[in-house]
């Protein structure tokens, strides 16, 4: 089966490529946020919903609910046109009476353990949150810099000078929060990018590979090590005969050049290996590291996701910084709406010259995986975070504070939340950002952060709920399919915890 639009053909059912198609290529939307490819497929939605009307409908969409609690939810969560009811707290309870919301709200407050009031206003909480919890410091965040930057030169310009070295470029490229300005608390993480210098002779997105990993021809113990585990020793094969290695979406087998020198310990037979890489990589930073007699820097062998992780062990009274140096492929292999992006519904709230200025960046493939290049749109993402806001907005606020708010929660946890980061709250943002598309201009300006962030951590809560959070830019790939759902439920009771402290919060009289 193929799409009818793109001709995309790697569709598990006729579903997965259903969805595909109405959001990616959808032009007739409806107001409950379906989409669809044709004008009788909507009118045939509507008149589904209408015969299937309930007792309280929506009156910006077909969407019709049995209580009036949950018409109001919708309408609040949709940013449809929504008056509040007399007598209805923050938080979507209705009372019968003010005497009755004024009772519920000392109820909560007492239940959730409210602190005592500080603040004459919600705007002047959140500056107060906003420069505790997540503003750095200009000494902190210049130091830091500075010790990133002198390391990863020295080092890599030792690794350039190592047998077969000049396929790292010495350019190091930033990335992450630093690149974006959207660090939060202290300067203690930093990514970085390095290019290779290999040319590339062919990009294959779909199709086969001839070789693999042996742990990937047999199931594997869920205790063992993951594969991109440096300490774990994997072999490669040939592909036996009567199975196939077939490239997932998303990802990508890479040919070097015939005539590409110094290439032979990353490849196999003339493809470009991401985990010979990084093993390749590991090898001379761990040589630069022992050569140049940097004590207080170390390389860890567990890989996090696509980088290798070297750690600056801070002197005295200093915190240590945490580098993330990923190895990049081109960034003109694969354009950044290969997945169809950006939909009619991108074009609502972004401008073109914001869409042409994110095509422009490009992709690039990282070493996430064993045989193939993940098709990272990293570039198109700071790109998106940076010129996000315009004016007097709060959509970036709104991502640091959750930022910070979740390193508050992973450090009150046992186990850190594992696989939850802020590159998720990333891309919650970025979809509230193109599916609540208020009526009202003024919903994202400064003064109305209280009701931005809360509906933020609303819609956040949902993805947790559901386990589903799509790739802004590549919708099939649900970025927390693979997430452990205990994990997933858990992060929402905070998340809830949190939205229901700011909408009972205490206020000085």
């Amino acid at each position: 089966m193929a799409c009818p639009v793109c001709g995309e053909t790697r569709f598990r059912s006729a579903a997965q490529q259903t969805c595909h198609t109405a959001m990616n290529h959808g032009t007739h939307g409806c107001g409950c946020g379906y989409k669809f490819t044709s004008e009788e497929e909507l009118k045939s939605h509507e008149k589904t919903m209408k015969e299937n009307m309930k007792e309280n409908p929506c009156s910006s969409c077909c969407r019709s609910f049995k209580t009036n609690g949950a018409l109001n939810d919708h309408q609040r969560a949709k940013l449809h046109d929504y008056t509040k009811p007399p007598n209805q707290c923050d938080c979507g309870k209705t009372c019968k009476s003010a005497d009755g919301l004024a009772q519920h709200i000392r109820d909560t407050q007492e239940n959730l353990n409210i602190p005592d009031a500080k603040y004459k206003s919600k705007g002047e909480y959140y500056d107060a949150f906003y420069k505790k919890n997540v503003m750095v410091s200009k000494d902190d965040r210049k130091e830091s810099v500075r010790k990133c930057r002198d390391t990863l030169n020295e080092i890599m310009d030792h690794v350039s000078k190592q047998e077969d070295g000049k396929i790292y470029s010495t350019d190091i490229r930033k990335a992450g929060s630093h690149a974006t300005g959207t660090k939060v608390k202290k300067a203690d993480e930093f990514d970085v990018n390095i290019a290779l210098n290999i040319p590339v002779a062919d990009v294959k997105t779909k199709g086969t590979v001839k070789y693999i990993y042996e742990d990937n021809l047999n199931p594997r113990d869920p205790k063992s090590a993951p594969p991109e585990n440096l300490n774990v020793r994997r072999e490669m094969t040939a592909v036996p005969k009567g199975r196939q290695n077939h490239i997932p979406i998303g990802y990508a087998a890479v040919k070097a050049e015939e005539n590409a020198k110094m290439t032979s310990k990353v490849t196999h037979n003339g493809d470009i290996i991401p985990r010979k890489v990084q093993e390749d990589l590991y090898s001379k930073i761990k040589t630069a590291i022992k050569d140049l007699n940097l004590k207080d820097v170390h390389i860890s062998k567990n890989s996090h996701g696509p980088a290798l992780t070297l750690t600056i062990t801070g002197s005295k009274g200093k915190h240590d910084i945490n580098i993330d140096v990923t190895t990049t492929i081109g960034d003109s292999h694969v354009p950044v709406g290969v997945y169809g992006w950006p939909r009619p519904d991108t074009r609502k709230v972004l401008s073109q010259n914001t869409i042409d200025r994110i095509n422009n960046v490009g992709t690039h493939m990282v070493p996430k995986g064993g045989e193939f290049w993940n098709i990272s749109h990293s570039k198109a993402e700071k790109e998106l975070m940076k010129g996000l806001d315009t004016g007097n907005q709060c959509r970036r606020q709104c991502y640091k504070m959750l930022k910070a708010d979740l390193q508050t929660w992973k450090s009150q946890s046992t186990d850190n939340y594992p696989g939850i980061s802020s590159h998720l709250l990333k891309h919650a943002m970025f979809w509230m950002n193109e599916r609540h598309q208020p009526d009202n201009k003024d919903y994202w300006k400064q003064e109305n952060i209280h009701t931005c962030y809360t509906d933020f951590l609303k819609s956040f809560k949902d993805h947790l709920d559901q386990c589903k959070l799509p790739d802004y830019f590549h919708p099939m790939n649900n970025m927390l399919g693979k997430k452990d759902k205990d994990v997933c439920h858990r992060l929402a009771r905070c998340v809830e915890d949190r939205r229901n402290e700011l909408l009972h919060m205490k206020l000085l009289k």
